[in-house]
């Protein structure tokens, strides 16, 4: 294991609950150890849980650099605010926070909305298959709509246009 996870929760947790959502960011799990803490002054039967997993990142992911936003991408998973799917593991391939990959899930269903022949799963994997040009289409994005990026907007754009058709 390259790295561990620890889970702190009051109800109990299936292991079937986070795997898919452990995978979607990119990792295998290789080892969980479950722990059931009991206070001894508890009525009734609860409890409280640690799961510590380890954990094996996949592909060239290196997630020592990117751990903060790994965490909070799976807190993002977890909790509903984000979806767990393959376009995660843009955390770890191409520093990417669960935000900014929420631009190119919008990309990825538009282009299905436009008729485009390309199935998500797909271009999830082309995503993850050039974790460069996927972070220079977010930059794009934000240059060409972010409020705060007034000032040489175009100018920015260009050169990430540019930047992306040479990486293409």
């Amino acid at each position: 294991a390259n790295a561990r996870l620890k889970l702190y929760s009051l109800p109990d947790i299936s292991l079937a609950e986070v795997l898919p959502v452990l995978s979607s960011l990119g990792v295998q799990v290789v080892t969980e150890q479950p722990f059931r803490l009991v206070r001894s002054n508890a009525q009734g039967s609860g409890g409280a849980f640690i799961f510590d997993f380890g954990l094996h990142a996949s592909g060239s992911a290196r997630l020592g650099g990117v751990r903060r936003m790994w965490e909070q991408a799976f807190l993002a998973c977890w909790t509903g605010h984000a979806e767990a799917d393959g376009f995660n593991g843009l955390v770890a391939e191409a520093g990417l926070d669960w935000r900014r990959i929420s631009v190119l899930r919008a990309y990825a269903r538009y282009l299905r909305q436009t008729g485009s022949a390309f199935s998500g799963a797909y271009i999830e994997n082309a995503t993850l298959a050039n974790p460069k040009i996927a972070s220079l289409l977010v930059q794009l994005f934000h240059a060409r709509f972010d409020p705060d990026l007034v000032a040489d907007r175009a100018v920015r754009a260009d050169e990430l246009r540019t930047q992306i058709t040479r990486a293409l």
